[in-house]
């Protein structure tokens, strides 16, 4: 966990019509943060796709259009290309992210590519799960991140106690570096 001196605010893109342009940019705008930031001021940098997956845990990006296509479909192994050469150099992004959050359907698979890849930590669903549901445990984890930044065992931890009942069906996991702990919903460790 990164110690942080100040908080000051989330800083939100929404794309209505995502396309893996967009994320690219976003990357692009964390080299520019990173290079603007000085060791007073700790930068948490969250990525955060929110959308439809499918079984395999492709995320779907939108057409110009705005059908979903499966040529449009990123894997976490073209998330994890992406970022790992989005620098240049390999490195400084990755370094960078202290966590990447794919509330979509079945992005177990994914996750897990972002985390071997070096994330520090991924939170992804095991399995389908509900719009509401999703949505509902991302106001919760995101509600608790900001009370204690940087502790996402805390922030996942009480967005599933919290909704208990409603995770049984669906299975949001955390994975995190060092040490490839993976936590799912209900407390169970994986290493």
């Amino acid at each position: 966990m990164n110690s942080f001196r100040e908080f000051p605010r989330f800083n939100f893109t929404p794309y209505p019509r995502p396309e893996i342009h967009n994320f690219s940019q976003e990357l692009e705008d964390v080299l520019k943060a990173l290079a603007g930031s000085s060791a007073e001021h700790c930068l948490l940098i969250i990525l955060h796709f929110s959308g439809h997956a499918d079984k395999e845990g492709g995320l779907y990006w939108y057409s110009p259009a705005g059908k979903r296509v499966k040529e449009r479909q990123v894997t976490g192994g073209q998330l994890s290309h992406l970022i790992s050469t989005s620098d240049g150099k390999g490195g400084k992004i990755l370094t960078a992210i202290d966590l990447f959050f794919l509330n979509a359907c079945s992005t177990l698979a994914a996750g897990l590519q972002l985390h071997r890849l070096g994330v520090r930590a991924v939170v992804c669903w095991a399995n389908p799960v509900r719009d509401g549901t999703a949505r509902e445990f991302v106001e919760r984890f995101y509600r608790a991140v900001r009370a204690r930044p940087g502790d996402y065992s805390y922030a996942f931890g009480m967005a599933c106690g919290e909704m208990d009942k409603l995770l049984r069906e669906a299975l949001p996991c955390l994975l995190q570096q060092p040490g490839g702990v993976a936590e799912m919903w209900d407390g169970v460790k994986l290493v």
